[in-house]
C-alpha cells in the first residue's frame, strides 16, 4: 500500500489465474501425462487394461480435442457412442466397462485440475451409465462333486486345485499363490495370504484369511494336499 498524487494505492496477491497452464495441451496430452504419473501404483494388470481403453477408447475419440475447450457433453456423447458401438468388433459396451473407462478418464482429468492444467473437471458432472448389480448363483454341491469326480479321474492336481477353491473359497491368484507355508496339514488350515500377478515383487505377506477344512465337511481340500505331497512338492516354487 502506498500513497501517490493525494489518494492511496492497495495491491493484493489474488493467486494464479486457474486456467491451464500449458495452453496448447489437448486430452491426449494430459492423459498420456497422467498415465505416466500414475502407473507405477498401479498393478500390472491395471496398467494394461488402462493402457488399452486409453488406446482403444479415449485417444481416438477424444484426444485431439484441446483440454480448455472439453466439456461434459462431449464426455456424456462419447459415453452413448461407446454404449452402442465401443466394442472392438463393432458392438456395444457394456455399461460396467464404460463406467471403468469413466474412471480413467475422470482420474486423469483429477489431475488436471491439481495440475492447473484446467480449472474444473468436466467428466465430474458427466453421467457415466448405470450398472445393475447381477445376483451370484454358486454352482451346488452336486455340481461341485461331478467336476472333481472328473478332474479326479483326468488330472488328479487339476482336482486338487479344485477341491481347494471349492473348500476355500480363494480366488484363482491366491491359489496359485498359495506355498507350503501357508498349509498346516496337521491342523487342517490353509492361510490364504495374497494374489499372484505378473508384478516382479513377491506376493504380500499379511494374511487375508484362514480357511479350514473342517469347517466345510464333506469337503477334504487339505486332506487332498497331503495324500499328493510328493508330487506338489517337486512342482512347488
Amino acid at each position: 500500500m502506498r500513497q501517490r498524487s493525494g489518494s492511496w494505492e492497495l495491491r493484493v496477491y489474488a493467486g494464479r489465474d486457474p486456467v491451464m497452464a500449458p495452453t496448447s495441451a489437448t486430452v491426449a496430452d494430459l492423459l498420456e501425462q497422467w498415465f505416466a504419473f500414475a502407473r507405477d501404483d498401479f498393478s500390472p494388470k491395471t496398467v494394461l487394461e488402462t493402457r488399452g481403453f486409453m488406446d482403444r477408447n479415449l485417444l481416438p475419440t477424444l484426444g485431439s480435442i484441446p483440454l480448455s475447450r472439453l466439456s461434459s457433453h462431449d464426455v456424456d456423447r462419447l459415453y452413448r457412442t461407446l454404449r452402442k458401438e465401443g466394442a472392438q468388433d463393432g458392438g456395444p459396451l457394456a455399461p460396467a466397462t464404460v463406467r471403468r473407462i469413466h474412471g480413467i478418464l475422470r482420474r486423469a482429468l483429477d489431475q488436471g485440475v491439481r495440475w492447473n492444467w484446467i480449472p474444473a473437471n468436466p467428466a465430474a458432472a458427466a453421467t457415466a451409465p448405470r450398472v445393475d448389480a447381477r445376483e451370484l448363483v454358486p454352482p451346488a454341491p452336486s455340481e461341485v462333486a461331478t467336476l472333481f469326480a472328473l478332474a479326479q479321474e483326468r488330472d488328479p492336481e487339476f482336482a486338487t486345485f479344485v477341491m481347494l477353491a471349492a473348500a476355500t473359497g480363494a480366488r484363482r491368484s491366491e491359489l496359485i499363490a498359495l506355498r507350503w507355508p501357508a498349509v498346516d496339514l496337521e491342523a487342517g488350515i490353509v492361510t490364504v495370504r495374497g494374489g499372484s500377478s505378473l508384478r516382479s515383487s513377491p506376493a504380500p505377506t499379511a494374511p487375508r484369511r484362514c480357511c479350514s477344512s473342517d469347517r466345510r465337511r464333506p469337503a477334504t481340500a487339505v486332506n487332498q494336499v497331503a495324500e499328493r505331497t510328493t508330487w506338489t512338492c517337486s512342482s512347488s516354487a
